[in-house]
């Protein structure tokens, strides 16, 4: 199997690259980075891209010929959203999208994992009523960063129902370990 993670050089990507490589050594592992500098694992064979440019993600997508997607890259700072707002949907929306038009136009149907967050449930502030939050908690984005993950949530519905798109919708709440910039802790 072909496994291809976006956002390979962020905090998640590792982690999950070592895990893929101890459980499934057969398979064939790829990673895309937007730094050049972003930590490099010797088992994954990394491309270097900016996803923000369709033709470059297009490439990426023909070259690797995933099975698998776990899409990780994106901005992952609720407080940098709040700083440059348009900047965080440009790279949360449109990489997300990049990556659906090219699998798309390769005619190819990996099986992708979108990752959401659980932001996009009232900025993770609900009512102590409504607790716990499942996946059936009314979206209630608070702030730019969740209201451009709940976009990308219901992006990857969208392309589910209009393409059969083989996309899985997470919506993950804070995560911290090893790795991890002091920002997030």
């Amino acid at each position: 199997m072909r496994v291809l993670v976006t956002g390979a050089g962020g905090f998640v990507g590792p982690h999950l690259l070592q895990h893929l490589q101890s459980t499934q050594p057969n398979h064939s592992l790829f990673g895309t980075a937007y730094n050049p500098n972003a930590q490099r694992l010797p088992f994954v064979t990394y491309h270097t891209v900016d996803l923000l440019d369709y033709d470059a993600t297009l490439a990426v997508l023909q070259e690797t010929q995933p099975d698998v997607i776990y899409h990780l890259a994106g901005q992952s700072s609720p407080s940098r959203a709040l700083k440059a707002v348009w900047r965080t949907h440009e790279i949360n929306v449109r990489i997300q999208l990049n990556i659906f038009e090219a699998c798309l136009e390769l005619d190819t149907r990996p099986r992708i994992l979108s990752i959401s967050s659980g932001e996009i449930y009232c900025g993770g502030a609900t009512d102590p009523e409504k607790m716990p939050v499942d996946e059936y908690a009314e979206l209630q984005p608070s702030n730019p960063y969740a209201l451009s993950k709940a976009t990308q949530d219901l992006m990857s519905l969208q392309y589910f129902l209009s393409h059969k798109l083989p996309v899985v919708r997470v919506r993950p709440f804070n995560h911290t370990g090893p790795g991890q910039q002091s920002s997030f802790v």
